[in-house]
């Protein structure tokens, strides 16, 4: 078995698909967090994009979070059957992280009024296209579970689930008129070693 060491700030963020799946598959792993910036500007430059989330593994550096959680999920068991289902996950992946990113402007936005309004486009546009997409194909896929693509869970579901907890601190009802992505996201978060991960997880603001 690999070693693995996952190294990221000391919050949940982009990190937190490598931890979903570390925790699903049962594998060990050293979940190095860093704690200012003075931490971050010394490794920075080690880094193989100046960025993290970095995965060490076999004396190898990878970088970016989908690119880290698609390995993973290949070596692990949860990035689906054959090349055309697993670029259908890859896919909806980074329709996930569409919306994380246009969340992730919005919870980090200062000034009221700009924030009022950025919430309120969101709410009008990009929420039904983007919830409306995913519970197309949960229905399409009609898995009992609400996963996906496949009819066990795939990281394409974890990420989901992990954008849905930003998306309920920003709209505590966002869910309410998608009945799919809820079930989704109940059945990710009772698989049991996600259950336990999330119950024993770090405490941070994000």
């Amino acid at each position: 078995m690999a070693d693995y060491k996952l190294i990221y700030f000391n919050g949940r963020g982009r990190a937190e698909i490598a931890r979903y799946i570390f925790a699903h598959a049962g594998v060990r792993y050293e979940d190095e967090r860093l704690h200012g910036n003075d931490q971050w500007a010394i490794l920075k430059p080690s880094t193989p994009w100046k960025c993290l989330p970095v995965l060490e593994v076999e004396g190898k550096k990878i970088g970016g979070s989908n690119v880290i959680a698609r390995f993973l999920a290949e070596r692990l068991g949860l990035a689906g059957e054959g090349d055309i289902q697993k670029a259908e996950i890859a896919a909806a992946a980074d329709a996930v992280s569409d919306l994380a990113d246009k969340m992730i402007k919005i919870h980090f936005e200062q000034e009221d009024l700009k924030k009022e309004e950025l919430i309120k486009d969101f709410k009008a546009t990009i929420l039904p296209l983007k919830l409306g997409s995913f519970e197309e194909q949960i229905k399409k896929n009609g898995s009992k579970d609400g996963w996906l693509f496949t009819a066990t869970v795939s990281w394409a579901d974890m990420l989901l689930h992990i954008a849905t907890e930003l998306l309920e601190n920003i709209l505590p009802d966002a869910l309410g008129d998608y009945p799919g992505v809820t079930k989704l996201k109940e059945s990710v978060e009772n698989l049991p070693n996600i259950k336990r991960w999330i119950m024993e997880r770090p405490v941070t603001i994000h």
